[in-house]
């Protein structure tokens, strides 16, 4: 429970930069300790040195969240063997934590302050769009911390911050990942 503790504070500290970035390009000195671990992944796996840029971006979310959980002190891997891609895509997130058995749909567990809560079709028709880190557990509702969080939306652009944010318990939510000391931890 110390690492989860420790993750929810991790989150909650980043919340309080008020790191405000604009997409295109979804990237910026603010946000690039989340980006960077995954940019020689991304060039190795596509052949080229694109990603190499920082000023190309990518969504964020998933990888706010391996930032949060490294720094918290569990042993995630970048990519892992579970998955084609890396853990900065949501998809990665359930496919790794359904492998060690650390996934469950939202009826099928309690959930606690800590676990990584995985959201569907919020912004877009995907299945796997979002993930943040849960603060608070309510009958209707979770509050919790997600970095690439929708900020402002503008005619030609978004504003995309680290934020807590209030969510409500429905469809959108896909699932949850226990994140397990034992399994991932030091």
């Amino acid at each position: 429970m110390e690492k989860r503790n420790r993750l929810i504070n991790i989150a909650l500290k980043e919340a309080e930069l008020n790191i405000r970035i604009k997409n295109p390009p979804n990237s910026g000195e603010e946000i690039e300790k989340y980006l960077s671990p995954f940019r020689s992944e991304f060039n190795r796996m596509d052949k080229t040195n694109y990603y190499s840029d920082k000023k190309i971006g990518f969504a964020w979310c998933a990888a706010f969240v391996f930032w949060c959980c490294r720094q918290a002190g569990f042993e995630i891997p970048l990519h892992p063997s579970t998955s084609k891609w890396t853990m900065a895509y949501v998809k990665t997130w359930y496919e790794f934590a359904s492998s060690l058995g650390l996934w469950a749909e939202e009826s099928e567990k309690d959930i606690l302050p800590g676990d990584s809560v995985v959201f569907r079709k919020l912004e877009s028709e995907s299945e796997f769009c979002h993930i943040g880190i849960v603060k608070e557990i309510f009958p209707d509702r979770l509050i919790t911390v997600e970095g690439n969080l929708l900020l402002e939306k503008k005619e030609n652009f978004t504003v995309k911050t680290v934020g807590v944010k209030e969510r409500k318990r429905n469809e959108n939510i896909k699932g949850f990942i226990r994140l397990d000391e034992k399994k991932i931890g030091n």
